[in-house]
């Protein structure tokens, strides 16, 4: 027997082709994909996005023209040996600047994007990469801080509670801008000390320019708490994970936060996570109360959980909830990306013939 989301996805699809007489099969399963390119060599950046089977167009494209044999590349990864084994697409690149261009790329005749996952701006003489990035699907999420921290659900509470503005980034799992039990970096320190977002925005711009983190994430503060605040951003599947923080003020060094929260999982987007927001200290500065004056910790110590004075009690300041923003799902949508696409064909296809009498554990039958 058919499983019903299939027989559903089935009829969708014949709509779909019927009219026109175009398939939707004539959509590129990957349109839409981007790739954000590190700053390697000569100045290089931009966003590279899927426009069809054999077309990119290239957004904010910086290049100061130097080196020679300079092309777009395409790789199977994001290495210099899948580049190499790779296929150049459109002119030659050096010797033209380039400054926040837009570029449309013709892949050569004959040759489409299937298998060809990174994209780079490649020396060809010397081999070297320039700035590079891995396509993925690209959605937005929309991160809500409700802060609860007040008189009524802590013992100790400071005078002009709040909670400086949110800063952070996403990324993927090659980079990792705090965690507990390790020091913390110049950026989380100034962050958790005066609430500041630089420099601790400065090294996630370091990490986009590597290519580890896809992008800035910036949004208001909560003052007073309790209170609530929101901020949308950006995610790509290339880089999964989201990191977040805020100051707790006043305060010495203290702050809440998530470290590489994974929103993209086994192919899917989460619809909703929630993070439980307790206390951490930085380890920087040597102060117990909230209004303490600076006293830095030489040497500093690691980022850790308060669990004593004045947090004693041990009941969480808030929440952060990060919901992937697609309040109405199109039907169809079966791989939770909010769009219908080729992709919600391959998972209908992968289940056409699924008998769930015969196969009742298997996932789709759940």
């Amino acid at each position: 027997m058919f499983h019903r989301t299939s027989i559903r996805f089935l009829i969708i699809f014949a709509g779909l082709c019927l009219p026109a007489a175009v398939c939707a099969a004539d959509v590129y399963p990957r349109a839409g994909w981007k790739a954000k390119l590190s700053t390697l060599h000569h100045s290089v950046s931009g966003v590279v996005e899927i426009v069809d089977e054999d077309t990119l167009r290239i957004e904010n494209f910086n290049y100061d023209s130097g080196g020679p044999a300079v092309y777009i590349y395409l790789g199977a990864e994001n290495t210099s040996a899948a580049f190499v084994a790779g296929i150049p697409a459109g002119p030659l690149l050096s010797g033209t600047a380039y400054s926040n261009d837009t570029l449309t790329v013709d892949l050569p005749d004959g040759f489409t994007m299937d298998g060809y996952n990174a994209v780079s701006v490649w020396c060809v003489d010397f081999r070297v990469n320039f700035g590079s990035g891995t396509f993925g699907s690209v959605v937005e999420y929309e991160v809500t801080f409700d802060a609860t921290w007040s008189a009524e659900t802590h013992l100790h509470f400071p005078p002009n509670p709040h909670f400086s503005g949110l800063i952070g980034g996403t990324h993927d799992d090659r980079v990792s801008f705090w965690q507990l039990g390790s020091a913390a970096s110049e950026g989380i320190e100034r962050m958790a000390e005066t609430g500041e977002k630089s420099p601790f925005d400065a090294e996630v711009g370091a990490a986009i320019a590597a290519g580890d983190a896809y992008g800035v994430i910036s949004g208001g503060g909560i003052n007073p708490s309790p209170g609530s605040v929101s901020q949308t951003f950006e995610m790509n599947s290339s880089h999964p994970l989201v990191t977040l923080v805020s100051m707790i003020a006043p305060s010495p060094d203290w702050f809440v936060g998530v470290s590489g929260l994974r929103l993209f999982d086994d192919g899917r987007w989460v619809s909703e996570a929630v993070v439980v927001l307790d206390p951490y200290d930085a380890g920087t500065d040597s102060g117990i109360d909230f209004t303490s004056s600076n006293a830095d910790t030489d040497p500093a110590d690691t980022v850790a959980v308060i669990t004593g004075f004045p947090f004693e009690d041990g009941v969480p300041l808030g929440t952060f909830t990060f919901r992937l923003k697609c309040p109405s799902p199109p039907v169809g949508d079966l791989n939770a990306d909010c769009r219908v696409d080729l992709q919600d064909l391959a998972v209908m296809a992968a289940n056409w013939a699924l008998d769930c009498s015969l196969s009742p554990q298997n996932p789709a039958c759940l």
